[in-house]
């Protein structure tokens, strides 16, 4: 960020803004996230199939050593 900056003081650009930073505007959208209701609700349904998903390759595994146990 250090260099980005120093950089960007080097220049003295007149049409700059801070989202010209890539190291900052990386920071600005992890710190604010998402504030639109539909990419919330998809991203928590996301984390529910994902937590439904491991279940079922945890069960696909459980089914795999049993038959081969069996076998």
């Amino acid at each position: 960020m250090h260099l980005e900056i120093a950089s960007v003081l080097a220049t003295r650009a007149d049409d700059f803004s801070p989202q010209d930073l890539a190291v900052l505007k990386a920071l600005m959208d992890t710190h604010c996230g998402p504030r639109n209701v539909p990419i919330i609700d998809a991203m928590a349904k996301l984390e529910g199939h994902k937590a439904s998903l491991d279940e079922q390759e945890f069960q696909l595994l459980m089914n795999q050593l049993t038959y081969d146990v069996g076998a």
